[in-house]
Formats: C-alpha cells, sequence, structure tokens
C-alpha cells in the first residue's frame, strides 16, 4: 500500500510520468495506462495476488512467486527506469528500499533454510515471469 500510495497519492503521478516517459507507440509499451488499467494491475492483478498468497497458508514457493512478481521485480523496474531516465519516477523510493531489501532478504532466508527445491524454483520463475507479462496484456485490455 505505501508503494501505490507513493505511486498515485503522494508524491503521485505515476500515470502521467508512465504515459509521458514509458509509453511508446512503436515499442514494446504501445498502451497508455489510464485509471482502468491502474486499477486492473494494482488492484484485480496486485492485491488479489498478495491475498492468494495469504490466504492458501504456508507455500512458499507460492509466497516466492507473488513476492518475485509483485515486489523485486517491481522494484527493479522503478531503480533502472530512474537510473536510464535520470529522474524520479513515482514508486522508485518504496521500491528501491522496501520492495528489494526485502525481496532479497526473503528469498535468502528460503535458500538458506532450503525450502525450496530446484523444481519449485523452475516453477516460481515461470510463474514470475508469466505474471508480470499479464502487465502488458491488462494495459492492452484496458486501452480507451
Amino acid at each position: 500500500m505505501l508503494h501505490q500510495f507513493e505511486e498515485y497519492v503522494l508524491p503521485g503521478g505515476f500515470q502521467e510520468f508512465f504515459n509521458t516517459n514509458i509509453y511508446n507507440p512503436n515499442g514494446f509499451i504501445r498502451f497508455k495506462i489510464n485509471n482502468t488499467s491502474v486499477f486492473h494491475v494494482n488492484v484485480t492483478l496486485g492485491w488479489t495476488a498478495y491475498l492468494f498468497g495469504a490466504f492458501t497458508g504456508n507455500n512458499p514457493p507460492l509466497f516466492l512467486t507473488i513476492l518475485l512478481v509483485i515486489t523485486l521485480i517491481n522494484g527493479i523496474v522503478h531503480t533502472i527506469a530512474f537510473v536510464v531516465l535520470r529522474k524520479y519516477n513515482p514508486g522508485f523510493i518504496t521500491g528501491l528500499l522496501l520492495f528489494i531489501p526485502f525481496s532479497v532478504y526473503s528469498i535468502t532466508k528460503f535458500a538458506n533454510e532450503r525450502i525450496i527445491t530446484k523444481v519449485s524454483w523452475f516453477s516460481i520463475i515461470i510463474f514470475a515471469i508469466t505474471g508480470t507479462l499479464l502487465i502488458p496484456l491488462i494495459l492492452y485490455l484496458s486501452k480507451k
């Protein structure tokens, strides 16, 4: 919630930042984000994934899949955008200071305690990639 607060409330402006700096009609991100896509990416995809993880019990592979998609990849993408564009993007601070450290800590803890098998890691990575690729699909389906 802190991350979304940073993106959309204070300082806010992620939608404008994305549509001005990331959107490229000839590139990979061919659709601007709008209120519908913001809702579906954050609430439908993000919150549902977190709630599903919270209510499915003690399931480390599921937890790590959600962690990789929503936190680590999100934090890395915000950080890369900051480095490449050389300017602040809404969500960067929480991505860098909360998402990345929490994800690294959790992944390290699971790895050190050997909670996740090699087969689980494979499925976690496949599901994380699939979950991440749902975002451009949602942008496409939410276009006006």
